[in-house]
């Protein structure tokens, strides 16, 4: 996992449940986590399904959540102060952070968004739809492979062919799962990295 609060990619971190309370639909779990690299704890409540024969107890995990939500930190953390991003990408991307807890879906739309600047600005690709713009940004050869593939992942896992919507109209709302809008954010400070982050050392 990558850490919300230091961005370093960390394996093996212990995980402790606590059973919250269920309903009639869901168990509801708070995942608590600490990183390793940071010594920061990282909180998530967690939505399991309700008709397992024995509801998760306090120190088990489930095999998986039916939704993640992250609420320590509470957004999505960045270090884009240092960098000199434009005015109006960086007012976007700090918006799509403050919002990631609350509107997955507005996150998602605002990330979408830093994404075309970046690509449209950066990288020289021509002015389309963002599915285009994304085709034409793979196909360039001076692309670096982590570049190419943190692209590919977020349209493989947005499924953007099966919701051409979110192609054709990126900075619109659409229905987008926790994952998807944080991975869409997750990407663009990527991109920002590398195209914004590298410029304070020359």
């Amino acid at each position: 996992m990558k850490c919300p609060h230091c961005s370093i990619l960390v394996r093996g971190v212990p995980q402790e449940a606590v059973l919250l309370g269920r309903d009639a639909e869901s168990n509801w779990v708070a995942v608590i986590q600490r990183c390793g690299a940071c010594g920061r704890v990282i909180i998530e409540i967690c939505e399991g399904e309700r008709n397992v024969p024995e509801p998760p107890s306090e120190g088990d995990l489930p095999v998986s959540f039916k939704r993640r939500q992250l609420v320590q930190p509470l957004a999505f953390p960045h270090d884009l102060d240092r960098w000199s991003l434009p005015l109006e990408l960086d007012r976007e991307f700090r918006e799509a952070c403050r919002v990631l807890a609350a509107s997955p879906r507005a996150a998602a739309a605002l990330g979408r968004n830093c994404l075309r600047s970046i690509l449209r600005s950066q990288a020289g690709v021509r002015p389309g739809t963002l599915g285009e713009e994304i085709d034409f940004f793979l196909s360039m050869v001076e692309v670096p492979v982590h570049l190419r593939n943190a692209v590919e992942r977020l349209r493989h896992f947005g499924n953007y062919q099966e919701h051409p919507q979110k192609c054709e109209h990126p900075d619109s709302l659409y229905e987008v799962s926790q994952e998807e809008a944080q991975l869409t954010l997750q990407v663009v400070e990527i991109l920002s990295r590398h195209y914004f982050g590298e410029r304070e050392t020359r």
